[in-house]
């Protein structure tokens, strides 16, 4: 089993990555943009802007922030 500080930290990185790499995100999305449907219902699902990756990155931490459920029953 993975000790559960270096999840945590893996979490961590996985989050600084995001905001250090917003710029790259925003234009692959844009590009998965293009070949869809604007009008398609997953469309705004799909669509990132920086209010939206800062976002994902800040729930990122906060998992980080859990205690780990591996080896317990949860009930």
């Amino acid at each position: 089993m993975v000790d559960e500080s270096v999840v945590n930290a893996v979490f961590m990185k996985l989050a600084d990555l995001l905001e250090s790499e917003v710029e790259a995100i925003l234009e692959a999305n844009a590009r998965d943009l293009a070949a869809m449907d604007s009008e398609d219902p997953l469309y705004d699902r799909v669509l990132l802007d920086e209010g939206r990756v800062s976002a994902i990155a800040a729930s990122v931490r906060e998992v980080a922030g859990y205690e780990s459920p591996v080896g317990r029953v949860l009930e």
